[in-house]
């Protein structure tokens, strides 16, 4: 593309124009509703929806600032860890990430799974626990939490984990 040209995705390129209102299908399942918004590209807590093999169509949530990690595995598709911790803190607003999520739950049909994820390690996130239980009040879509178990020796971690739907440790 030329400069200042918008560049052409896949999607674009096979229904033949720019514009982003547009009704995304993934699995032949339609995913935003038509109320005739534009879909927002970015956000900064939710990903997706996307499909997945194992949970079909997931929606995202990341917790945690790009790769900070309780691990620095090499086979990681992330590269390498830039913050390498083992404490849980507070990476974000919980009121913002459960914003964002209605927000974008409101644009979209009920996916199949909540999957938080993303670029780090969400046990990391001392709120984890309490964004589960305000996300269920308001989604009937079941949670997933992929880990790497590092802190699953933490009490607070398990009692937190055990408000998910399904558990996958990676």
């Amino acid at each position: 593309p030329r400069k200042n040209e918008p560049v052409q995705t896949d999607r674009q390129h096979l229904h033949g124009h720019h514009s982003f209102r547009y009704h995304l299908c993934i699995d032949r399942r339609l995913l935003f509703r038509q109320k005739g918004t534009t879909a927002k590209l970015m956000r900064t807590y939710v990903f997706g929806p996307v499909p997945s093999r194992r949970l079909g169509i997931s929606l995202g949530v990341d917790l945690t600032p790009t790769k900070t990690c309780s691990f620095d595995c090499l086979y990681c598709q992330l590269s390498r860890t830039r913050f390498h911790t083992a404490k849980r803190d507070r990476f974000c607003p919980p009121e913002d990430v459960i914003k964002e999520l209605h927000d974008v739950l409101e644009e979209i049909a009920t996916p199949d799974w909540i999957t938080f994820s993303g670029t780090g390690e969400p046990t990391l996130n001392i709120d984890l626990g309490f964004i589960i239980s305000e996300l269920k009040k308001f989604c009937p879509a079941p949670v997933c939490v992929i880990t790497n178990s590092s802190l699953l020796h933490l009490p607070e971690v398990r009692n937190e984990l055990m408000l998910a739907d399904r558990i996958l440790p990676t």
